[in-house]
């Protein structure tokens, strides 16, 4: 009784409660889709405005279920550095003191991944000049697709960074400079110059290396990035030619009692191989091989003829057993294809012995 009316009254409650917590657990334990966590697209909000010069850096982020297996690149960053740092953030930099990109709109477009999730979006942005009287870069710096110089390993290395207005109270320095040193002039020109043991002591191992510059006038701060590629250091060619030659005089340099004795070891060796020779008489060597085969092709041709007889008389006393008969049939076949095959070999040789005699 008491358990009928505790169905009655307290089931249906259950069998909600029941419901709400299996769609509560459903909706708390969904995977999350990819998406954009940092603004892009055209909302005016999200469009970045550059001022042509000036070093761009814009930090990218994406959010999914599963953070540690997000990608991001950048389809069109032939000019930008683009780094994904993983976990669903990647960092875009542009320096656009020499970029060929015009004044006005544009994008970069991105795509994310998350497994088989793709997503996309651009980044738009409106490049402009710089005011006239606002601190410019006034020498080449280069891009990540197009460095503006060469360091050797081994060499020193200077380049001389210049920017426009110049005067004084402009100073210039490197963030990143670690054995490198920019000699500042405090009129607007600077010398980053790296020694020639710093150049081959170097850790670097990519194939370019960049130098993030800072020019300050005031409260004024303008960044840029000199990009430069790495060449392994060059061996010394005089050096290299000067060994080869002295090894090469070295090599075929003998004296005439060296000479001499080469000469008469050699002619000892000849005439031993003569002498040799002459134990033989006349018998070459194509007549001592010549006689080999011809013996050997006498032996088995009388092999070849013991089997015809034995062929023969496998076939004659067969008693009309067709087995037998088949059999001694099939010996005699192969003894004749044997004979054939031996004559033929033999003239063969002897042609060719007939040839180089």
């Amino acid at each position: 009784m008491f358990v009928k009316k505790f169905k009655n009254k307290f089931l249906p409650f259950l069998i909600l409660f029941g419901v709400l917590f299996i769609f509560s657990g459903t909706v708390h334990s969904g995977a999350i889709p990819l998406h954009w966590i940092t603004p892009l697209g055209q909302d005016p909000a999200a469009v970045q405005t550059i001022t042509k010069g000036q070093l761009f850096s814009f930090e990218i982020k994406a959010e999914g279920s599963n953070q540690d297996g997000i990608k991001i690149q950048c389809v069109n960053c032939d000019e930008a550095d683009f780094t994904d740092k993983g976990k669903g953030v990647a960092l875009l930099e542009w320096n656009t003191a020499d970029t060929s990109v015009q004044v006005g709109a544009g994008s970069f477009e991105l795509k994310a991944t998350m497994g088989s999730e793709v997503i996309t979006a651009s980044l738009f942005f409106n490049l402009k000049n710089s005011a006239a009287e606002a601190l410019q870069w006034d020498v080449n710096l280069g891009n990540a697709k197009s460095p503006a110089a060469t360091v050797e390993k081994g060499k020193a290395f200077s380049y001389t960074i210049k920017v426009k207005p110049a005067g004084s109270g402009i100073s210039i320095s490197c963030t990143n400079c670690t054995t490198a040193k920019v000699e500042d002039k405090d009129n607007g020109e600077a010398v980053l110059t790296w020694d020639a043991q710093s150049t081959k002591d170097t850790t670097v191992t990519t194939p370019q290396v960049s130098f993030d510059l800072e020019a300050k006038k005031g409260s004024e701060v303008l960044k840029g990035r000199l990009y430069a590629n790495l060449a392994q250091e060059k061996p010394n060619a005089s050096a290299a030619t000067g060994e080869s030659t002295a090894a090469a005089k070295r090599k075929y340099m003998f004296d005439e009692e060296e000479a001499a004795a080469i000469k008469a070891q050699q002619e000892k060796i000849e005439g031993l191989a003569k002498g040799t020779f002459n134990k033989l008489g006349d018998r070459t060597p194509q007549k001592i091989f010549g006689g080999v085969i011809r013996s050997v092709t006498g032996i088995v041709g009388s092999i070849a003829l013991a089997m015809f007889v034995y062929g023969g008389i496998m076939i004659m006393s067969s008693g009309g057993n067709a087995e037998r008969t088949k059999q001694g049939t099939q010996i005699i076949v192969w003894s004749a294809l044997g004979v054939v095959v031996i004559l033929t070999s033999y003239a063969l040789i002897d042609l060719v012995f007939d040839v180089f005699r």
